[in-house]
């Protein structure tokens, strides 16, 4: 009879307790070992939708169009996750809306529609944790619908915002959003052998600290502090996970929160079962 340790499954990834967020990020992939692993997809954060707020910006062109003294009211309509790991790619997309007082094609009056907004511009903001001011991070046109996207990469919590810079006839608006930023712990669990191994590469600056490896006896059950493995000089490390001699541990990791510029990371979790054969 031989026994061996087994990864059983990355499992959805573990809830944060404040809303909007579903997951702080996800779930390291396992390496397949056909039959001995099973694998599935983790938990996604749900999008998060930017609110209205009043943004101090203005385009060099704002001048003129106030004078213009415009009328119709506009909005932005955008979302995008609320959590992105260090170095991830955010992505913030919508709309820009007006609230028609006459019908117009096919949008009625008194009501918000999509606007035609090729030509005008909407920029993107920044305000790092700690910061003071908003920075600009781009500026461009939405297209005949209304529609933009914006791309940047994350490195640490931020405030995004938006601003819409109207035209003589439509209002600008303003919206913005808190998206948080964890470090990245480039995670692994695989199995070598006769055991089961947990390594990551944390980033950024995590070099000599420790990082939190938790325990349940369910996927879903109550996570506990197991074990505090210190990191290397450059972030790196790596922890045995043993197995129950009947049933499963499951393990997570968890990168504590130690200043403003990022939040607290927690990883999915991974089932480690022995098989008797």
């Amino acid at each position: 009879m031989r026994m061996k340790r087994l990864l059983s499954a990355a499992v959805g990834a573990a809830l944060v307790a404040t809303a909007p967020l579903a997951s702080s990020a996800s779930a390291a992939t396992a390496d397949d070992h056909g039959d001995d692993v099973t694998a599935q997809s983790s938990t996604t954060a749900q999008d998060g939708l930017f609110a209205a707020a009043d943004l101090d910006f203005r385009f060099a062109r704002d001048r003129s169009l106030r004078q213009a003294a415009p009328t119709i009211t506009s909005r932005i309509r955008a979302t995008s996750k609320s959590t992105y790991k260090y170095g991830e790619r955010i992505k913030i997309k919508g709309t820009v809306q007006v609230y028609a007082p006459t019908t117009q094609g096919s949008c009625r009056a008194n009501t918000w529609c999509s606007v035609n907004a090729s030509g005008d511009n909407i920029a993107l903001l920044k305000k790092k944790a700690g910061a003071r001011k908003f920075k600009v991070v781009d500026v461009r046109g939405p297209d005949s619908l209304g529609k933009f996207a914006f791309r940047t990469r994350s490195n640490g919590n931020a405030v995004y915002g938006l601003v819409y810079g109207g035209t003589t006839t439509v209002k600008p608006s303003t919206a913005s959003k808190k998206i948080k930023g964890t470090r990245h712990p480039h995670v692994r669990v695989r199995d070598v052998g006769r055991k089961v191994y947990m390594s990551g590469n944390i980033a950024p600056g995590w070099g000599h600290k420790r990082v939190l490896v938790q325990r349940a006896n369910r996927a879903r059950g109550k996570f506990r502090t197991w074990a505090k493995p210190r990191t290397d000089r450059r972030g790196a490390f790596r922890i045995s996970l043993p197995a129950p001699r009947t049933g499963k541990w499951h393990y997570r990791l968890v990168i504590p929160k130690n200043s403003k510029k990022f939040a607290e990371f927690k990883s999915g979790s991974w089932g480690v079962y022995r098989r008797y054969n």
